[in-house]
């Protein structure tokens, strides 16, 4: 399990994932579901022959209830899809936004103002020296013991993240 390298690459797509968790919200706020209506429009419409959408399997006397409860489900199914890839997207980025603010708490005080304007503010590199009154490198070490203290936190509660230990390891 290199935790290191996990925390550091959660940290380099923090704000990323913070963009795209904002994007996401948005999406899922303004989502119409698609209706019955529009999926008996869509399959009206001639398109490309592997367009095609079996709608009924099977034969009865009551074809009207078959059809509208076909394309209801296909409609649901349509919908759910679409909701569940959101979700997924956004659970994906927000487990990884959620644990950075957490480690960056639980570390010790010097250590968390460092990694708050540094991570969370999104200060340049000049500006967080500046701030701290560090040189380059000692900011770097200082960085490098805050990485391997969210690792070990990692390492400790990966679970309660959401996250997997598959996840974890070195995908090399």
């Amino acid at each position: 399990m290199d935790s290191v390298k996990k925390v550091k690459e959660m940290m380099r797509s923090y704000p990323a994932n913070v963009a795209r968790m904002k994007e996401l919200e948005q999406e899922m706020a303004q989502f119409i579901p698609i209706t019955a209506s529009e999926v008996l429009e869509m399959l009206t419409f001639p398109g490309k022959t592997g367009d095609e959408v079996r709608v009924q399997k099977q034969r009865s006397n009551n074809r009207i209830f078959y059809i509208a409860t076909s394309y209801r489900r296909l409609a649901w199914l349509i919908n759910h899809k679409t909701e569940r890839e959101m979700t997924k997207e956004y659970e994906k980025a927000a487990k990884a936004v959620e644990f950075i603010r957490y480690a960056i708490r639980a570390l010790p005080c010097f250590y968390r103002d460092l990694m708050t304007y540094d991570i969370l503010e999104g200060r340049r590199w000049a500006e967080v020296c500046e701030r701290f009154s560090l040189s380059g490198a000692e900011f770097s070490r200082k960085k490098e013991e805050a990485v391997k203290r969210m690792a070990k936190t990692l390492e400790r509660q990966y679970q309660y993240f959401g996250f997997r230990k598959e996840e974890l390891c070195d995908d090399d």
